[in-house]
Protein backbone atom coordinates (compact mmCIF):
# COMPACT_ATOMS: atom_id res chain seq x y z
CA UNK A 1 0.00 0.00 0.00
CA UNK A 2 1.34 3.00 -0.70
CA UNK A 3 1.45 5.32 2.58
CA UNK A 4 1.41 8.74 0.90
CA UNK A 5 -1.70 8.37 -0.64
CA UNK A 6 -3.66 6.71 2.44
CA UNK A 7 -2.24 9.87 4.32
CA UNK A 8 -3.03 12.33 1.40
CA UNK A 9 -6.09 14.78 1.94
CA UNK A 10 -6.63 14.13 -2.00
CA UNK A 11 -7.66 10.52 -0.97
CA UNK A 12 -11.53 12.22 0.11
CA UNK A 13 -11.45 13.46 -3.32
CA UNK A 14 -11.28 10.33 -4.76
CA UNK A 15 -13.33 8.45 -2.72
CA UNK A 16 -15.93 10.84 -3.53
CA UNK A 17 -15.62 10.03 -7.47
CA UNK A 18 -15.76 6.18 -6.22
CA UNK A 19 -19.25 6.85 -4.65
CA UNK A 20 -20.76 9.15 -7.52
CA UNK A 21 -19.52 6.77 -10.15
CA UNK A 22 -21.36 3.54 -7.97
CA UNK A 23 -24.33 6.35 -8.44
CA UNK A 24 -24.48 6.87 -11.62
CA UNK A 25 -22.56 4.02 -13.25
CA UNK A 26 -24.36 1.11 -11.65
CA UNK A 27 -27.06 1.94 -8.88
CA UNK A 28 -29.35 4.15 -10.99
CA UNK A 29 -29.05 2.67 -14.40
CA UNK A 30 -29.89 -0.85 -12.42
CA UNK A 31 -32.92 0.53 -10.57
CA UNK A 32 -34.27 2.54 -13.62
CA UNK A 33 -34.41 -0.70 -15.36
CA UNK A 34 -36.20 -2.19 -12.46
CA UNK A 35 -38.97 0.12 -12.44
CA UNK A 36 -39.48 0.34 -15.96
CA UNK A 37 -40.09 -3.24 -16.84
CA UNK A 38 -43.73 -3.07 -16.60
CA UNK A 39 -43.11 -0.20 -19.48
CA UNK A 40 -40.57 -2.33 -21.00
CA UNK A 41 -42.39 -5.89 -20.79
CA UNK A 42 -45.57 -4.40 -22.57
CA UNK A 43 -43.32 -2.94 -24.82
CA UNK A 44 -41.71 -5.86 -25.88
CA UNK A 45 -43.83 -8.70 -24.91
CA UNK A 46 -41.81 -10.13 -22.11
CA UNK A 47 -43.00 -12.68 -19.76
CA UNK A 48 -42.57 -12.64 -16.05
CA UNK A 49 -39.92 -15.59 -16.17
CA UNK A 50 -37.89 -13.75 -19.57
CA UNK A 51 -37.78 -10.18 -17.14
CA UNK A 52 -35.91 -12.28 -14.12
CA UNK A 53 -33.52 -13.88 -16.80
CA UNK A 54 -32.97 -10.40 -17.82
CA UNK A 55 -32.37 -8.89 -14.80
CA UNK A 56 -29.60 -11.67 -13.38
CA UNK A 57 -27.72 -11.82 -16.62
CA UNK A 58 -25.71 -8.67 -15.84
CA UNK A 59 -24.38 -11.25 -12.37
CA UNK A 60 -24.08 -14.34 -15.04
CA UNK A 61 -21.51 -12.15 -17.09
CA UNK A 62 -20.32 -10.37 -13.73
CA UNK A 63 -19.30 -13.67 -12.35
CA UNK A 64 -16.45 -14.64 -14.66
CA UNK A 65 -15.14 -10.75 -15.68
CA UNK A 66 -15.25 -9.28 -11.91
CA UNK A 67 -13.25 -12.55 -10.85
CA UNK A 68 -10.63 -11.30 -13.05
CA UNK A 69 -11.32 -7.48 -13.07
CA UNK A 70 -9.78 -7.15 -9.41
CA UNK A 71 -6.76 -8.79 -10.70
CA UNK A 72 -5.92 -6.79 -13.56
CA UNK A 73 -6.98 -3.67 -11.77
CA UNK A 74 -4.27 -4.72 -9.58
CA UNK A 75 -1.52 -5.07 -12.30
CA UNK A 76 -2.61 -2.21 -14.79
CA UNK A 77 -3.69 0.28 -12.36
CA UNK A 78 -7.65 1.20 -11.35
CA UNK A 79 -7.43 4.59 -13.42
CA UNK A 80 -6.89 3.28 -16.45
CA UNK A 81 -8.99 -0.19 -16.11
CA UNK A 82 -11.62 1.95 -15.08
CA UNK A 83 -11.80 4.41 -17.81
CA UNK A 84 -11.99 1.68 -20.11
CA UNK A 85 -14.82 0.19 -18.33
CA UNK A 86 -17.14 3.70 -18.44
CA UNK A 87 -16.51 3.77 -22.28
CA UNK A 88 -17.63 -0.03 -22.29
CA UNK A 89 -21.01 0.79 -20.14
CA UNK A 90 -21.63 3.69 -21.83
CA UNK A 91 -21.91 1.73 -25.30
CA UNK A 92 -23.20 -1.38 -24.14
CA UNK A 93 -25.72 0.25 -21.82
CA UNK A 94 -27.42 2.43 -24.45
CA UNK A 95 -27.26 -0.35 -26.97
CA UNK A 96 -30.10 -1.95 -24.78
CA UNK A 97 -32.65 0.58 -25.76
CA UNK A 98 -31.77 -0.51 -29.48
CA UNK A 99 -33.75 -3.97 -28.61
CA UNK A 100 -36.81 -5.40 -30.50
CA UNK A 101 -37.45 -8.15 -28.04
CA UNK A 102 -36.64 -10.74 -25.56
CA UNK A 103 -33.66 -12.18 -27.62
CA UNK A 104 -31.91 -8.67 -28.31
CA UNK A 105 -32.68 -7.00 -25.12
CA UNK A 106 -30.67 -10.01 -23.16
CA UNK A 107 -28.46 -10.38 -25.82
CA UNK A 108 -27.31 -6.75 -25.21
CA UNK A 109 -27.68 -7.12 -21.14
CA UNK A 110 -25.05 -9.69 -21.78
CA UNK A 111 -22.64 -7.72 -23.22
CA UNK A 112 -23.29 -4.76 -20.45
CA UNK A 113 -21.96 -7.42 -18.02
CA UNK A 114 -18.55 -7.91 -18.95
CA UNK A 115 -18.05 -4.27 -18.54
CA UNK A 116 -20.17 -3.04 -15.72
CA UNK A 117 -18.17 -5.55 -13.32
CA UNK A 118 -14.85 -3.96 -13.86
CA UNK A 119 -15.97 -1.05 -12.47
CA UNK A 120 -17.74 -2.24 -9.39
CA UNK A 121 -14.27 -4.53 -8.20
CA UNK A 122 -12.15 -1.54 -8.89
CA UNK A 123 -14.00 1.68 -7.02
CA UNK A 124 -13.91 -1.04 -4.46
CA UNK A 125 -10.30 -1.69 -5.19
CA UNK A 126 -9.12 1.73 -5.82
CA UNK A 127 -10.38 2.60 -2.11
CA UNK A 128 -8.18 -0.02 -0.65
CA UNK A 129 -5.40 1.98 -2.01
CA UNK A 130 -6.23 5.14 -0.98
CA UNK A 131 -7.25 4.27 2.58
CA UNK A 132 -5.70 2.46 5.52
CA UNK A 133 -7.48 -0.61 7.34
CA UNK A 134 -8.69 2.19 10.14
CA UNK A 135 -10.66 3.69 7.84
CA UNK A 136 -11.38 1.20 5.14
CA UNK A 137 -14.90 0.48 6.47
CA UNK A 138 -16.02 3.93 6.25
CA UNK A 139 -14.46 4.32 2.79
CA UNK A 140 -16.27 1.30 1.52
CA UNK A 141 -19.22 2.79 3.61
CA UNK A 142 -19.23 5.92 1.17
CA UNK A 143 -19.00 3.70 -1.87
CA UNK A 144 -22.48 1.61 -0.40
CA UNK A 145 -23.85 4.96 0.31
CA UNK A 146 -23.71 5.78 -3.35
CA UNK A 147 -25.15 2.44 -4.36
CA UNK A 148 -27.83 3.30 -2.14
CA UNK A 149 -28.28 6.75 -3.13
CA UNK A 150 -28.21 5.54 -6.99
CA UNK A 151 -30.66 3.03 -6.19
CA UNK A 152 -33.41 5.36 -4.19
CA UNK A 153 -32.58 8.10 -6.86
CA UNK A 154 -33.17 4.93 -10.04
CA UNK A 155 -36.27 3.57 -8.37
CA UNK A 156 -37.78 6.89 -7.63
CA UNK A 157 -37.10 8.96 -10.60
CA UNK A 158 -36.56 6.15 -13.67
CA UNK A 159 -40.12 5.14 -14.61
CA UNK A 160 -42.09 7.99 -13.23
CA UNK A 161 -40.00 11.19 -14.18
CA UNK A 162 -37.71 10.23 -17.05
CA UNK A 163 -39.41 8.08 -18.28
CA UNK A 164 -42.04 10.78 -19.51
CA UNK A 165 -39.23 13.45 -19.91
CA UNK A 166 -36.97 11.82 -22.20
CA UNK A 167 -39.93 10.02 -24.21
CA UNK A 168 -39.50 6.55 -22.76
CA UNK A 169 -37.40 3.68 -21.82
CA UNK A 170 -35.12 3.65 -24.72
CA UNK A 171 -34.08 7.21 -24.46
CA UNK A 172 -33.63 6.50 -20.56
CA UNK A 173 -31.06 3.91 -21.44
CA UNK A 174 -29.20 5.76 -24.33
CA UNK A 175 -29.11 8.71 -21.36
CA UNK A 176 -27.05 6.63 -19.20
CA UNK A 177 -24.65 5.51 -21.81
CA UNK A 178 -23.69 9.30 -22.29
CA UNK A 179 -23.66 9.50 -19.03
CA UNK A 180 -20.86 6.90 -18.79
CA UNK A 181 -18.95 8.75 -21.02
CA UNK A 182 -18.87 11.66 -19.09
CA UNK A 183 -17.08 9.51 -16.09
CA UNK A 184 -14.81 8.41 -18.19
CA UNK A 185 -13.32 11.89 -18.62
CA UNK A 186 -13.79 12.81 -14.95
CA UNK A 187 -11.52 9.26 -13.70
CA UNK A 188 -9.09 10.55 -16.75
CA UNK A 189 -8.52 13.85 -14.97
CA UNK A 190 -8.92 13.35 -11.30
CA UNK A 191 -7.27 10.39 -10.77
CA UNK A 192 -3.12 10.87 -10.52
CA UNK A 193 -1.63 8.57 -12.90
CA UNK A 194 -1.07 5.54 -10.51
CA UNK A 195 2.69 4.90 -9.39
CA UNK A 196 2.76 1.19 -9.25
CA UNK A 197 3.27 -0.26 -12.50
CA UNK A 198 3.48 -4.10 -13.12
CA UNK A 199 6.23 -5.38 -12.15
CA UNK A 200 6.01 -8.77 -14.40
CA UNK A 201 3.26 -9.55 -17.53
CA UNK A 202 -0.22 -10.26 -16.82
CA UNK A 203 0.10 -14.80 -17.45
CA UNK A 204 -1.77 -17.55 -16.29
CA UNK A 205 1.08 -18.33 -13.70
CA UNK A 206 0.33 -14.69 -12.24
CA UNK A 207 -3.38 -15.93 -12.38
CA UNK A 208 -3.18 -19.12 -10.90
CA UNK A 209 -0.47 -17.54 -7.94
CA UNK A 210 -3.00 -14.86 -7.06
CA UNK A 211 -5.82 -16.65 -6.98
CA UNK A 212 -4.19 -19.78 -4.92
CA UNK A 213 -3.49 -17.46 -2.07
CA UNK A 214 -6.99 -16.43 -1.90
CA UNK A 215 -8.66 -19.41 -2.48
CA UNK A 216 -7.16 -21.23 0.43
CA UNK A 217 -8.72 -18.81 2.61
CA UNK A 218 -11.21 -20.85 4.23
CA UNK A 219 -12.66 -16.71 5.57
CA UNK A 220 -13.03 -16.06 1.78
CA UNK A 221 -15.19 -19.27 1.22
CA UNK A 222 -17.65 -17.87 3.99
CA UNK A 223 -17.80 -14.45 3.02
CA UNK A 224 -18.78 -15.30 -0.65
CA UNK A 225 -21.18 -18.29 0.50
CA UNK A 226 -22.88 -15.75 2.81
CA UNK A 227 -23.00 -13.09 0.28
CA UNK A 228 -24.34 -15.88 -2.17
CA UNK A 229 -27.84 -16.09 -0.06
CA UNK A 230 -27.61 -12.25 0.84
CA UNK A 231 -27.14 -10.55 -2.55
CA UNK A 232 -29.59 -13.32 -3.89
CA UNK A 233 -32.38 -12.17 -2.24
CA UNK A 234 -31.70 -8.78 -2.49
CA UNK A 235 -31.12 -8.68 -6.48
CA UNK A 236 -34.25 -10.65 -6.53
CA UNK A 237 -36.79 -8.92 -4.34
CA UNK A 238 -35.36 -6.04 -5.98
CA UNK A 239 -36.03 -6.58 -9.83
CA UNK A 240 -39.22 -8.29 -8.53
CA UNK A 241 -41.15 -6.17 -5.53
CA UNK A 242 -42.51 -3.06 -8.17
CA UNK A 243 -43.57 -5.14 -10.79
CA UNK A 244 -45.61 -7.56 -8.13
CA UNK A 245 -47.15 -4.19 -6.23
CA UNK A 246 -48.43 -3.15 -9.22
CA UNK A 247 -49.66 -6.65 -10.01
CA UNK A 248 -51.39 -6.94 -6.84
CA UNK A 249 -53.32 -3.16 -7.50
CA UNK A 250 -51.15 -1.42 -5.84
CA UNK A 251 -50.98 2.58 -7.30
CA UNK A 252 -47.61 2.61 -9.37
CA UNK A 253 -46.13 5.52 -7.56
CA UNK A 254 -47.11 3.86 -3.79
CA UNK A 255 -45.08 0.51 -5.45
CA UNK A 256 -42.42 2.06 -6.26
CA UNK A 257 -42.19 4.20 -2.82
CA UNK A 258 -42.09 0.42 -1.22
CA UNK A 259 -38.64 0.22 -3.05
CA UNK A 260 -37.70 3.50 -2.12
CA UNK A 261 -38.09 3.06 1.30
CA UNK A 262 -35.76 0.36 1.39
CA UNK A 263 -32.63 2.41 -0.31
CA UNK A 264 -33.74 5.65 1.76
CA UNK A 265 -32.90 3.53 4.69
CA UNK A 266 -30.40 1.97 3.02
CA UNK A 267 -28.58 5.07 2.45
CA UNK A 268 -28.86 6.12 6.10
CA UNK A 269 -26.94 3.08 7.77
CA UNK A 270 -24.22 3.09 4.88
CA UNK A 271 -21.64 5.02 6.54
CA UNK A 272 -22.36 4.81 10.35
CA UNK A 273 -22.68 1.45 10.35
CA UNK A 274 -19.63 0.58 8.81
CA UNK A 275 -17.78 3.47 10.88
CA UNK A 276 -18.77 1.55 13.84
CA UNK A 277 -17.23 -1.50 12.40
CA UNK A 278 -14.02 0.48 12.35
CA UNK A 279 -14.50 1.53 15.78
CA UNK A 280 -14.82 -1.43 17.13
CA UNK A 281 -12.55 -3.54 14.89
CA UNK A 282 -15.03 -6.33 14.26
CA UNK A 283 -16.84 -7.34 11.00
CA UNK A 284 -18.81 -10.59 11.30
CA UNK A 285 -21.07 -9.32 13.90
CA UNK A 286 -22.27 -6.59 10.98
CA UNK A 287 -22.56 -9.51 8.86
CA UNK A 288 -24.52 -12.37 10.85
CA UNK A 289 -27.24 -9.28 11.84
CA UNK A 290 -27.22 -7.97 8.20
CA UNK A 291 -28.06 -11.94 7.21
CA UNK A 292 -30.78 -12.13 9.57
CA UNK A 293 -32.35 -8.71 9.39
CA UNK A 294 -32.46 -8.91 5.57
CA UNK A 295 -34.09 -12.29 5.51
CA UNK A 296 -36.93 -11.47 8.10
CA UNK A 297 -37.44 -8.02 5.89
CA UNK A 298 -37.79 -9.81 2.21
CA UNK A 299 -40.34 -12.23 4.11
CA UNK A 300 -42.48 -9.77 5.56
CA UNK A 301 -42.35 -8.29 2.45
CA UNK A 302 -45.13 -10.54 1.43
CA UNK A 303 -47.49 -9.62 3.93
CA UNK A 304 -50.92 -7.71 2.12
CA UNK A 305 -50.84 -5.15 4.42
CA UNK A 306 -49.51 -1.90 2.86
CA UNK A 307 -47.93 -0.87 6.56
CA UNK A 308 -46.14 -4.17 7.05
CA UNK A 309 -44.72 -4.16 3.59
CA UNK A 310 -43.28 -0.46 4.00
CA UNK A 311 -42.20 -1.44 7.90
CA UNK A 312 -40.63 -4.59 6.26
CA UNK A 313 -38.80 -2.88 3.59
CA UNK A 314 -37.27 -0.49 6.12
CA UNK A 315 -35.98 -3.87 8.26
CA UNK A 316 -34.42 -5.27 4.77
CA UNK A 317 -32.84 -1.94 4.11
CA UNK A 318 -31.06 -0.49 7.44
CA UNK A 319 -28.40 -3.06 7.08
CA UNK A 320 -28.03 -4.11 3.44
CA UNK A 321 -25.50 -1.22 2.16
CA UNK A 322 -23.50 -1.29 5.18
CA UNK A 323 -23.60 -5.21 4.82
CA UNK A 324 -22.08 -4.41 0.63
CA UNK A 325 -19.26 -2.25 2.46
CA UNK A 326 -18.24 -4.40 5.68
CA UNK A 327 -17.91 -7.67 3.28
CA UNK A 328 -16.12 -6.29 0.93
CA UNK A 329 -13.45 -4.32 3.72
CA UNK A 330 -13.15 -8.03 5.13
CA UNK A 331 -12.24 -9.65 2.31
CA UNK A 332 -9.98 -7.23 1.26
CA UNK A 333 -7.85 -6.74 4.62
CA UNK A 334 -7.20 -10.55 5.75
CA UNK A 335 -3.53 -10.67 6.64
CA UNK A 336 -3.28 -13.98 5.48
CA UNK A 337 -3.10 -13.04 2.08
CA UNK A 338 0.42 -12.39 1.49
CA UNK A 339 1.80 -11.17 -1.81
CA UNK A 340 -2.08 -11.23 -3.26
CA UNK A 341 -3.35 -7.54 -4.10
CA UNK A 342 -6.80 -6.66 -2.72
CA UNK A 343 -8.23 -6.59 -5.60
CA UNK A 344 -7.95 -10.29 -6.47
CA UNK A 345 -9.70 -11.36 -2.97
CA UNK A 346 -12.64 -8.40 -3.91
CA UNK A 347 -12.72 -10.28 -7.54
CA UNK A 348 -13.85 -13.56 -5.57
CA UNK A 349 -16.16 -12.10 -3.59
CA UNK A 350 -17.74 -10.46 -6.34
CA UNK A 351 -17.96 -14.21 -7.96
CA UNK A 352 -19.21 -15.57 -5.68
CA UNK A 353 -21.75 -12.97 -4.63
CA UNK A 354 -22.69 -12.88 -7.74
CA UNK A 355 -23.49 -16.95 -8.20
CA UNK A 356 -26.31 -15.54 -6.07
CA UNK A 357 -27.09 -12.80 -7.96
CA UNK A 358 -27.53 -14.72 -11.49
CA UNK A 359 -29.26 -17.44 -10.13
CA UNK A 360 -32.26 -16.29 -7.61
CA UNK A 361 -34.12 -13.62 -9.94
CA UNK A 362 -35.76 -16.66 -12.48
CA UNK A 363 -35.62 -18.84 -9.58
CA UNK A 364 -38.07 -16.98 -7.72
CA UNK A 365 -39.79 -15.29 -10.53
CA UNK A 366 -40.59 -19.26 -11.77
CA UNK A 367 -43.04 -19.40 -9.07
CA UNK A 368 -44.40 -15.93 -9.28
CA UNK A 369 -47.31 -17.77 -11.86
CA UNK A 370 -48.31 -20.19 -9.04
CA UNK A 371 -48.41 -17.70 -6.04
CA UNK A 372 -47.49 -14.26 -6.57
CA UNK A 373 -45.80 -13.67 -2.87
CA UNK A 374 -44.07 -16.90 -3.32
CA UNK A 375 -40.59 -15.32 -4.72
CA UNK A 376 -40.32 -13.10 -2.14
CA UNK A 377 -40.85 -16.60 0.69
CA UNK A 378 -37.80 -18.16 -1.44
CA UNK A 379 -35.75 -15.28 -1.22
CA UNK A 380 -36.17 -14.31 2.14
CA UNK A 381 -34.98 -17.79 3.16
CA UNK A 382 -32.82 -17.74 0.70
CA UNK A 383 -30.81 -14.99 2.83
CA UNK A 384 -31.67 -16.48 6.20
CA UNK A 385 -29.47 -19.46 5.09
CA UNK A 386 -26.68 -16.77 4.85
CA UNK A 387 -26.34 -16.87 8.56
CA UNK A 388 -25.10 -19.80 9.07
CA UNK A 389 -21.57 -19.42 6.82
CA UNK A 390 -20.92 -16.05 8.48
CA UNK A 391 -21.83 -17.28 11.82
CA UNK A 392 -18.61 -19.43 11.17
CA UNK A 393 -16.53 -17.18 10.03
CA UNK A 394 -13.35 -17.23 13.00
CA UNK A 395 -12.13 -13.19 13.55
CA UNK A 396 -10.08 -11.89 15.90
CA UNK A 397 -10.99 -8.42 16.95
CA UNK A 398 -8.34 -5.62 15.07
CA UNK A 399 -7.33 -2.86 16.44
CA UNK A 400 -8.55 0.26 15.45
CA UNK A 401 -5.86 2.09 15.32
Amino acid sequence: MNQSRTESPYRWVIIILCMISAIFMIAMPTMSLSVLFKEISTDLDLTVFQIGLIWGIPSFTGMFLGLVGGIIGDQFGTRRILIIACIGVGIFGASRGLSTGFTSFVLTSFILGIAMPFISVNIHNTASRWFSSNQLGVANGFISSGFAAGFLLGTSLGATTLSPLLGGWRNVLFMYGLVAMVFAVAWWFLHPADPIKANHPLSLNLLREDFSQVLQSRTIWLIGLGKICVWGCVRGFTGYLPLYLREIGWDPNLADAALSTFFIVSFCGAIPIPLMSDKIGRRKPFLVIAAGTIGIGCLLLSSPTTTIVFAAAALTGIMFDAFMGISITAASELKFLHGALPGTAIGVIFFLSDIGGTIAPPLGNAFADQMPHLPLLIWGSLALLGIIPFMLIKEEAQSPY
